[in-house]
């Protein structure tokens, strides 16, 4: 088992209140009333893996919700310690966290976040989680990789990775089956993809057929961070993808295993930030 991370540090840092402010008013209090040992449980549960969803409310919960913001306002604090900030997102879904956390840490003038989607109704949800954040917002809806042809020669402080590296290699091998990656919606094609993605890791075809296409798009990101910016890159394990059968091994060590591809890169360098697991995190600068 390797936890996501240190109990002890959380439970302090929720009995500070130290990260609080994250939260909207309603979360704040439940995380407020919830007695030590309830906390500690529920992080224990969450750092352990795979993260699961109640049974009966389907939802993960205030701890995971804390939790995540939080650690997402420290890495982007790790990567750069003031506002402005510009971030472009990868492949975000529906996902709030990092517009949440920017507009919660970065508020500034000439704060910005920016990100692809293909998606249209997963880019309608992320619209409407964002909507009146005090922070500029530009949601485009085509592929990461198509990016600069949008943004011109606009620089960002960082590229971010929130659990999408997954969602990226289930595209890439999706579309080379033949999968319509362009109209159809995630949920309805997932099972699909993860059936495609365990096949080509077991049938030991994964690394050859994966890897150019994710190098590309990787690239295609160093094009567009400023000098010194970081890629900023999480993974953890959903139980949601261990019941559609993704291959157990794979799930849990795919970060190193693109790890490896990334060291190919020319144009960056791994730095090991203090308080992240680097099975789960990764921080890649650009050279200056």
């Amino acid at each position: 088992m390797i936890l996501l991370d240190d109990v002890k540090l959380w439970m302090q840092r929720a009995r500070n209140n130290e990260v609080g402010y994250l939260l909207t008013n309603e979360d704040e209090a439940l995380l407020r009333n919830m007695t030590d040992e309830q906390l500690e449980n529920d992080i224990e549960i969450l750092f352990s893996c795979p993260v699961a969803q109640d049974p009966v409310t389907k939802d993960y919960g205030v701890v995971y919700r804390w939790y995540f913001l939080a650690k997402w306002a420290d890495a982007l604090k790790a990567a750069k310690s003031d506002a402005p900030l510009k971030v472009f997102e990868v492949a975000p879904g529906a996902n709030d966290k990092i517009p949440q956390a920017i507009a919660k840490y970065f508020e500034h003038p000439q704060t910005s976040y920016v990100t692809a989607n293909v998606d249209k109704k997963l880019t309608a949800g992320l619209k409407r989680k964002t909507a009146g954040l005090p922070i500029h917002i530009n949601i485009i809806e085509d592929a990461a990789q198509n990016i600069k042809s949008y943004i011109g020669e606009e620089l960002f402080d960082v590229i971010a990775f929130e659990h999408s590296v997954n969602d990226i290699l289930y595209a890439i091998l999706g579309e080379r089956a033949g999968v319509d990656m362009e109209n159809a919606y995630w949920f309805d094609i997932v099972q699909q993809l993860t059936d495609i993605t365990t096949a080509e890791y077991e049938n030991g075809t994964f690394e050859a057929n994966a890897k150019p296409a994710f190098l590309a798009l990787m690239q295609s990101c160093l094009d567009i961070l400023k000098p010194g910016g970081y890629i900023v890159i999480n993974h953890f394990m959903y139980k949601n993808d261990l019941d559609r059968g993704i291959n157990p091994e794979l799930w849990r060590d795919m970060l190193p295993i693109v790890r490896e591809w990334i060291k190919e890169l020319p144009e960056g360098r791994e730095v090991q930030m203090n308080g992240f697991n680097t099975h789960w995190w990764m921080f890649l600068q650009k050279n200056i």
